[in-house]
């Protein structure tokens, strides 16, 4: 198989591949937003915090959910 430049792969798990690092994404980012109350949190408030970003990371990112048509590429 050639792998040069100008050839694109189709990506079999294109859409949850997207959808995981979209949730990585947004989970970084709501982490560092209330990094200074989960530093402040005891271990139940910073567990209830922790399940609140993942909640809403999982709820953003199914928000932001890629078209049922798309087709996911590979430059490589």
């Amino acid at each position: 198989m050639n792998t040069s430049r100008g050839h694109l792969r189709f990506i079999v798990d294109g859409r949850e591949s997207f959808q995981e690092q979209r949730k990585h994404e947004i989970r970084a980012e709501l982490l560092h937003k209330r990094a200074h109350e989960l530093h402040a949190a005891n271990f139940l408030r910073r567990a209830w915090l922790r399940w609140q970003i993942e909640r809403e990371a999982a709820r953003r990112a199914s928000a932001e959910e890629p078209s049922d048509r798309a087709l996911f590429v590979t430059p490589h």
